[in-house]
């Protein structure tokens, strides 16, 4: 079995950082990630493969330095070589070797680099040392994953996972916020993540996260995609990896991977659309036909957002924002802006004659 485990900061920083937003120096909790790493080290040492993606880079630096006004690019060089050292010192006790992966986006978007970071995840798995993997945030660019829990989702799907798990502050997705409603309650189950679901996310992060339980869901609804059941778990609670994982408890909250839909290597690597902000517009009837796994032609985009190049990923939505694709498009935002800006004339309608998206280069999303 594959699994990889995304660690939130907000589970790193630990019950503190549920009492305050504005603290400025909020060291790691060691108690806590003692604990994660006591049930993750006997797992690995049974032969189930672990991948841990982690977040507080940003914090442990920032508890260093005490100054949350300096970027968070400093922050993040200073204090992800304090955070792999914890990880290291806490995994020597099971003697078991770590291997530090710090990613940029591009190594999922260049088609060599992905298939080269493929292959050395496997290699690192047949040698047993645990690969831990956080964005190389000192050198972030406007094709950052955003988030590491997008970045998680992309490494689950990389390696064919079977679960992915997020570890955060809170007890799983609620009905509505918990503050708020005194009826709010934990959605034990969840079958396919429609746009009503993700309403109930927040996309509110913690003191020095970027995700939030928007970027959760979208990326569960990615994972769920390629066949990879999503579980997002309170991981300040005890033993709540031994208890999902051994023993079998329905604890959190549970996204059901789609069985029916069968990816290929190269659907699956189109899946990386996602870390792209850029969006192509649709009207109802080329949904339909994107869905029935037809060719996207001109005549269907409503409008475009973003700048884009021919060749680069980009996100299908339809009339009501949706995202319910992911592609490789064959014309700049610029073109496709003229498109619906000018007269379609005679030269303008030979200019697209090919296709927008190709059949072959988009990944459908959330279709059960």
């Amino acid at each position: 079995m594959r699994i990889t485990i995304k660690i939130g900061t907000s589970v790193l920083l630990g019950k503190k950082s549920l009492k305050s937003s504005t603290v400025q120096k909020l060291p790691l909790d060691e108690t806590i990630l003692k604990k994660i790493v006591e049930q993750i080290a006997p797992l690995y040492k049974q032969g189930i493969k672990i991948i841990l993606v982690t977040s507080g880079a940003v914090a442990s630096g920032a508890s260093i330095v005490g100054k949350r006004s300096f970027s968070r690019l400093a922050l993040s060089a200073i204090g992800q070589a304090q955070l792999i050292y914890r990880y290291i010192s806490l995994f020597e006790l099971y003697k078991i070797p770590i291997a530090q992966i710090l990613l940029s986006a591009e190594v999922f978007i260049d088609r060599k680099r992905y298939e080269q970071f493929r292959t050395t995840l496997y290699n690192l798995e047949k040698i047993r040392a645990l690969p831990i993997i956080n964005e190389n945030d000192v050198i972030t660019s406007q094709t950052s994953f955003w988030d590491n829990d997008s970045l998680a989702a992309m490494v689950a799907i990389l390696t064919k996972a079977q679960k992915l798990i997020f570890l955060t502050n809170v007890s799983g997705l609620y009905s509505a916020v918990p503050d708020e409603d005194a009826n709010a309650r934990v959605i034990k189950e969840v079958e396919n993540i429609s746009a009503s679901i993700e309403k109930m996310g927040s996309a509110k992060t913690s003191l020095y996260g970027t995700g939030g339980m928007l970027s959760k869901l979208k990326s569960a609804k990615l994972a769920a995609s390629c066949g990879i059941d999503s579980y997002i778990i309170n991981g300040l609670a005890k033993n709540c990896i031994t208890d999902l994982i051994v023993k079998n408890k329905k604890i959190g909250t549970h996204f059901l991977a789609d069985k029916n839909q069968t990816l290929t290597d190269r659907e699956r690597w189109i899946l990386i659309g996602s870390i792209s902000k850029n969006k192509i517009f649709v009207d109802r009837g080329a949904r339909e036909a994107l869905q029935q796994r037809k060719s996207l032609l001109a005549v269907g985009i409503i409008r475009v957002s973003g700048t884009f190049k021919q060749g680069d990923f980009i996100n299908i939505a339809d009339s009501s924002g949706e995202v319910f694709a992911l592609a490789m498009v064959n014309y700049g935002s610029k073109d496709l802006i003229k498109l619906n800006t000018q007269p379609r004339t005679p030269a303008i309608k030979k200019y697209f004659q090919k296709v927008v998206v190709h059949a072959n280069n988009l990944t459908l999303i959330g279709i059960r």
